[in-house]
């Protein structure tokens, strides 16, 4: 795919005629970052990273204030603030791939179901159970609340505490359920805590026209004849008005619990059902989805929350879409809001408040790249595709230059601009100018056959080829070495090769590929959990990632924090990376893979053939013949190993068996949790516990050397 067609597709896939509908996946670009409680914090996050992935320009800068470096003004990014303030992500993205006829699809969708039906008969279990609890015992309830009060004392404390023992009530119950609620502005128990906050009479309630209260307690209320006087007559009165609504009860529950029930077909008003269903929101079972079930789940009391979770399918919902194979496979997307809008602009920062006198900005691109005569976007669309036609124009002056950079950086490990995602003035100057304004040039130009417009195959291949990249990291002499060290230090202008060390996912690849285990025609499908035992052997680039729950040795092997845009990894030496290699049951595995090759295993078949089973060990694990030194330091190892391991094998026996035991306990305990973290289980057998013999030990020496984790 061109580059510039890539782009486009991360930014307005569903806009694109014509366009492949598994292409929608790339939307993913936009939808699969950070979540903020403030919309505004979300969509700061999407211009930053269309900013800085894109055009390598920190246009968030700008948010608060005209940029201080660049000629970004804030103008600029509330223009692009409009583009997302136009645009909603749906609550289920389309399905881009999955045969609908056959039998995993259908077994799949009837799962859902079930769970969905299930998770909502639990919903309202809850409801009824919670609204039942607070009918039965209201009276007890706003007693324990009105005795606690606003500032309670330890003394008090304790006396609500032995109310609430004597009327056998859960606290927290209380507090969560009833006390959140008992406040002036609520509309069912608002009349009564104004008694008790402000000893109003039922009278001055009743004529009160600035609260807006639920029928129901009104109509109560009129009915009084006497106003409440102490705590106890208005405790008193609360329990006679959840009492006068019980009758109301399972008449309420069978009609919003009917899929077929809509809200104008009712026989009861909507307060009367909002009293029913109190401390709930009122939610009808037609206008129910899993979607709404989590977000009503997010506003529930903590304690209803995690009861929620327990007691609903949400968790087996997601695992079953994590891990079930052979169902719809989904997109996650944005798409455009019916009517899209035009910013403002936040002086500061700051949203307008009510009476300021408010600037509109025009959604449209950034001023100092537009090379057309359009001042804005479209009124009628949220303006996406047009941004993304105005990134990917050859026009753009970034764009080109961002991808020849990075592209250049993950060969040489430093881009000719040293900071990959600003090319700004703050950037520093290209080491090689002209370089990079040549490749990106001739990256976007159309050679036909021999080289098409905007081809990252084709400039991999160009950089590849070149001399620069095929030197070697030492071929001088030491004359030469004192002079050039001192010219070029750093080595920026590249007149030798880097030594450049592998990342985490390249280096797991080539452990598995020096065990022969490496699955290299399993392209595409689920994700695995990449350290978890049994251990699946795929390429690592198919990892499950969890973003809020990152593995801590993926950290230690310095993984891209995921929640945010990368100028590109740190590359640290700690001793959490090498008592992974010494420790972890995958790299015994690979170990053990790397001494059952049948070269390794016909080099060392004779005793007396421990030479060539050297060799073979170190061509292997770093893909060289071993010099005369080191033939003598892995004969001496050997030696050593095997006087050591004669009398440790029977000794270390037992303490193999418990850690397979305890490996294989994990693994089941895996296997039955409901937690949806831990949804992705691989399938297979955990690592054999043995000790390693001394060919094993000296495979795994290898290992640790740099030279295994190096690229030279």
């Amino acid at each position: 795919m061109p580059y510039d067609q890539f782009l486009k597709n991360q930014l307005a896939a569903d806009k694109i005629q014509n366009n492949d509908m598994k292409n929608l996946a790339a939307l993913g670009f936009l939808t699969v970052g950070q979540r903020f409680n403030s919309m505004d914090d979300i969509i700061n996050d999407r211009i930053d990273v269309v900013g800085r992935g894109m055009l390598g320009l920190t246009l968030a800068c700008a948010r608060c204030h005209d940029h201080k470096f660049d000629p970004i003004t804030s103008a600029d990014y509330y223009a692009l603030r409009g583009i997302f303030l136009s645009c909603v992500e749906p609550n289920e993205g389309p399905i881009i791939a999955g045969d609908s006829n056959s039998p995993r699809y259908i077994l799949f969708n009837n799962k859902i179901k079930q769970y969905e039906q299930k998770s909502y008969q639990a919903y309202y279990s809850i409801v009824r159970e919670h609204g039942d609890k607070i009918r039965k015992n209201s009276q007890a309830m706003a007693e324990y609340i009105m005795t606690l009060g606003k500032n309670p004392t330890t003394e008090i404390r304790e006396k609500a505490s032995e109310l609430a023992k004597k009327n056998k009530l859960v606290e927290r119950d209380v507090t969560d359920n009833f006390g959140r609620k008992f406040r002036p502005n609520d509309s069912l128990l608002g009349p009564f805590a104004k008694m008790y906050n402000d000893k109003s009479t039922i009278e001055q309630i009743l004529n009160d026209k600035k609260q807006k209260y639920s029928s129901v307690v009104l109509d109560f209320l009129k009915k009084q004849t006497v106003s409440p006087v102490s705590n106890e007559d208005i405790a008193k009165l609360i329990g006679n008005f959840f009492a006068s609504i019980e009758p109301l009860t399972a008449s309420v529950f069978a009609q919003i619990m009917n899929p077929e029930t809509k809200l104008e077909d009712v026989n009861f008003n909507k307060d009367q059902a909002e009293a029913v269903v109190f401390p709930f929101e009122l939610n009808l079972m037609s206008d129910l989805s899993i979607e709404k079930l989590k977000q009503i789940a997010g506003k529930f009391p903590m304690g209803q929350q995690n009861e929620l979770t327990n007691k609903t399918f949400l968790n087996q919902i997601n695992e079953l879409k994590l891990t079930f194979k052979g169902g719809p496979v989904r997109a996650m997307v944005i798409e455009d809001k019916p009517k899209p809008v035009d910013s403002p602009l936040f002086v500061r920062g700051n949203a307008p408040k009510a009476g300021e006198e408010v600037k509109i900005i025009p959604r449209r691109f950034i001023e100092v790249l537009n090379t057309t005569n359009i001042s804005e976007f479209s009124k009628e669309e949220s303006g996406r595709q047009e941004l993304a036609e105005a990134i990917a124009s050859k026009n753009n002056p970034l764009t080109a230059r961002v991808i020849v950079n990075r592209v250049w950086m993950y060969h040489f490990g430093e881009g000719l601009v040293r900071t990959p995602d600003d090319l700004g003035n703050q950037s520093g100057a290209p080491t090689h100018p002209e370089l990079l304004d040549f490749l990106a040039n001739w990256f976007m130009e159309d050679y036909g056959t021999k080289k098409p417009a905007w081809s990252l195959k084709a400039l991999h291949k160009a950089i590849m080829l070149s001399k620069t990249y095929q030197q070697s990291s030492n071929t001088f002499s030491k004359t030469q070495l004192d002079e050039y060290s001192k010219l070029d230090p750093s080595n920026s202008l590249l007149w030798h090769a880097n030594v450049r060390r592998l990342d985490f996912e390249a280096y797991r690849d080539s452990l598995l590929s020096m065990g022969k285990v490496l699955q290299r025609d399993v392209i595409g499908g689920p994700s695995f959990s990449v350290l978890e035992e049994p251990f699946i052997f795929r390429r690592t680039t198919y990892a499950y990632i969890d973003r809020a729950n990152m593995p801590d040795v993926m950290m230690q092997f310095d993984m891209s924090n995921p929640t945010e845009p990368n100028t590109k990894r740190s590359s640290t030496i700690v001793p959490q990376q090498a008592l992974f290699l010494m420790n972890s049951p995958l790299v015994a595995s690979i170990v053990q893979n790397i001494s059952r090759r049948p070269e390794m295993v016909d080099a060392i078949k004779l005793e007396k053939n421990t030479e060539k089973g050297i060799i073979t060990a170190f061509r292997i694990v770093l893909q060289r013949t071993p010099t005369q030194a080191e033939r003598k330091f892995a004969l001496n190892f050997l030696l050593k190993e095997s006087k050591e391991q004669e009398g440790i094998k029977e000794t270390m026996k037992p303490l193999a068996k418990e850690a397979q035991k305890k490996a294989e306990d994990k693994y089941k305990q895996a296997l039955n949790n409901n937690n949806a973290r831990k949804a992705i289980v691989n399938e297979g057998q955990v690592t054999e516990r043995v000790t390693f013999s001394p060919w094993e030990g000296l495979i795994q020496s290898l290992i640790f050397t740099n030279e295994a984790a190096y690229v030279n």
